[in-house]
Parts: structure tokens; C-alpha cells; sequence
């Protein structure tokens, strides 16, 4: 485990593992875990980086497996791992 991220889903706080399965000088996955499934996740953060670039990194969701079907709390629990991520692998923390 590399990281430990705090997200919200509906009305229910939960603290996700994420850990880094594959870097290269270009492109970062990362699987992060829930209860019984996962999300991987790609950016473009080591390209980036190592051009010292300023700009916004890329994110792409590359396999999720969601039980629910409620698409609109799926898709802003991903929009909150990919924040809380963008913010753990930029060096930022901020507590709310």
C-alpha cells in the first residue's frame, strides 16, 4: 500500500487503500481497493514531471467493477479518488 485515501460515497465516509502497480517514464497505475472490487487508474504524472511541465495531469480510468447503479454517485466517488490522488502524488495535503 502506498497510499491510504479518505473518499465519501453517498452519505458514508471510507478510507481506500491505493498502491502504485506500474511506472514508467511516461505513464503511472494505480489500483485502488475497495471492500471486494478495485479501480485502476492511468495518469500521465511521470512524463510530466520529468518535463517540468505545469500542466493539468491526465487521468483515465483503465478497469472498474462497480456493483451499484447509481451512475451519478459512481462517477463523483471517482472524481474524489482521482482528486484525492492528484493532490498525494503533487505533495499537497489538505484535511477537510
Amino acid at each position: 500500500m502506498d497510499w491510504e485515501i479518505q473518499v465519501k460515497y453517498g452519505n458514508t465516509d471510507f478510507t481506500l487503500e491505493a498502491e502504485k502497480v506500474y511506472e514508467s517514464s511516461q505513464i503511472m497505475r494505480i489500483k485502488v481497493y475497495g471492500k471486494t472490487n478495485y479501480i485502476l487508474l492511468e495518469n500521465d504524472y511521470p512524463f510530466l514531471f520529468a518535463k517540468g511541465s505545469k500542466r493539468a495531469v491526465k487521468w483515465k480510468v483503465r478497469y472498474s467493477d462497480f456493483d451499484s447503479r447509481d451512475v451519478q454517485k459512481d462517477a463523483k466517488l471517482i472524481a474524489d479518488i482521482i482528486s484525492r490522488l492528484d493532490r498525494e502524488l503533487k505533495g499537497v495535503r489538505r484535511y477537510y
